[in-house]
């Protein structure tokens, strides 16, 4: 991703690794970088006292009870486990980066923010952003692009792969991508999506019957659904895609 509108800065805590840009608001990058910090630790907090208190949080590769009492980062990850049919870690890193990212710019008021964190993105743009797609080594990898339209965001954009990364994943898909509302709907719907690939054939079937699931909440519902396997991919609902820009190579989303 290499929107040169953006300033942005760099945030890592344990495993969490976070990209911020951002375009107006009141935070200096130093200012931004304190208070995403700050967020960062104490999402993650949270996070590891519900593991520390329910061990199959961390290791179900089911969704898990709802809990209404939960602090929002966890209920939001179960939300989206439920709807997706996964495991609520399959959520983590999406579920984090709208925590931060919604949070912080409550705080700072910016007028654009990107929170990245492992290839899960939380947009809130007004302009379209172009995020290139990096597929491991897929002949497609690095070649085009998903332009999200403002009108979509804030929203969520998550890539999963079997080929690429530290993420689990039961399928061989070279990048599995979904957006939804919610960043961590996303992200639990990526790894749904990914699960369900493994050769050529499984691609268009695996697109269309993930952007056909349903849900009871329209936020963790599916709206654009892409997955590329060597040199073939597959796309649905509302997703742009075009030709990577030279300029943006170096900067794809990765698993």
């Amino acid at each position: 991703m290499g929107e040169g509108r953006f300033s942005s800065v760099r945030v890592t805590v344990g495993e969490s690794d976070l990209w911020l840009g951002w375009a107006g608001g009141r935070g200096s990058p130093g200012r931004v970088e304190e208070l995403a910090e700050r967020l960062l630790r104490s999402v993650r907090t949270e996070l590891e006292a519900r593991i520390a208190a329910e061990p199959a949080f961390l290791s179900s590769f089911s969704p898990l009870p709802l809990d209404g009492s939960a602090p929002p980062v966890v209920r939001a990850m179960l939300e989206a486990a439920a709807a997706a049919g996964v495991g609520p870690m399959a959520a983590v890193a999406g579920a984090i980066a709208q925590a931060v990212g919604g949070a912080l710019s409550g705080e700072l008021g910016f007028d654009e923010l990107v929170v990245e964190n492992g290839g899960d993105l939380w947009i809130d743009v007004q302009e379209p952003l172009t995020i290139g797609v990096y597929a491991g080594l897929s002949s497609l990898s690095g070649t085009f692009a998903v332009v999200l339209p403002p009108e979509l965001s804030p929203c969520g954009l998550a890539c999963s792969s079997g080929t690429v990364g530290p993420s689990l994943s039961f399928g061989k898909a070279d990048a599995a991508i979904v957006t939804a509302r919610s960043a961590a709907a996303a992200d639990a719907w990526a790894t749904a999506l990914g699960n369900r690939i493994r050769y050529h054939d499984d691609l268009e079937g695996a697109v269309a019957g993930v952007l056909a699931s349903r849900t009871s909440d329209p936020d963790l519902a599916p709206r654009g659904v892409l997955a590329v396997l060597a040199d073939r991919f597959a796309a649905a609902g509302t997703m742009v895609l075009a030709p990577l820009p030279d300029r943006f190579a170096s900067g794809s989303i990765r698993p």
